[in-house]
């Protein structure tokens, strides 16, 4: 049994009619790293059972990128503070935020096509899900509901990731949350 699904059955369900948005991360980790790499990881660092996202977007070569599985839909993330129920966790290997330098944080046709290609998947089994955010957006969101922003501020998904939102959205057919 591998490390993603050994311990699946000890994670919270949660109704997948709730899932409204995909919310979209990067891990600061290699882009080459495989999900089992960022699942050890995320249980070192910060005791998750496994990993906390849903779908893992891992750089195979300089044009190719796959999707790799992570949680399935129906457990609950553990990737977007305050907003796991209602989000679809999909994470994309590698650091995009303006002057990182530990590897290539490139966006490539090949990164946005394997994006692309997961949200249309997700919807066609699950076409309720309507809306695509950044991790960041959280925050905004929070402090509308009189929450403290600051409990849920992140970078993440980096800034150059986060400037190609609106052209996913494009692709894909969803929407930017309402303010």
């Amino acid at each position: 049994m591998n490390l993603i699904n050994s311990l699946l059955d000890k994670l919270d369900n949660r109704d997948i009619k709730k899932i409204t948005t995909v919310v979209l991360h990067h891990t600061v980790l290699s882009p080459t790293l495989d999900i089992t790499d960022v699942a050890a990881f995320e249980m070192n660092k910060f005791g998750f059972l496994t990993v906390g996202y849903n779908c893992y977007i891992k750089k195979v070569d300089d044009y190719y990128w796959e999707a790799q599985q992570g949680r399935p839909i129906n457990k609950l993330p553990a990737a977007q503070y305050g907003f796991n129920a209602e989000g679809y966790a999909i994470a994309v290997g590698g650091n995009y935020e303006p002057g990182a330098t530990t590897f290539d944080t490139t966006i490539s046709p090949g990164m946005i096509s394997a994006v692309v290609g997961q949200i249309h998947a997700l919807r066609e089994h699950y076409p309720w899900i309507k809306y695509l955010i950044g991790h960041r957006d959280i925050a905004d969101m929070k402090k509308k509901l009189g929450k403290n922003p600051s409990d849920y501020a992140t970078l993440c998904p980096g800034q150059t990731l986060y400037d190609q939102l609106g052209n996913i959205r494009k692709m894909t057919g969803l929407l930017e949350m309402p303010s």
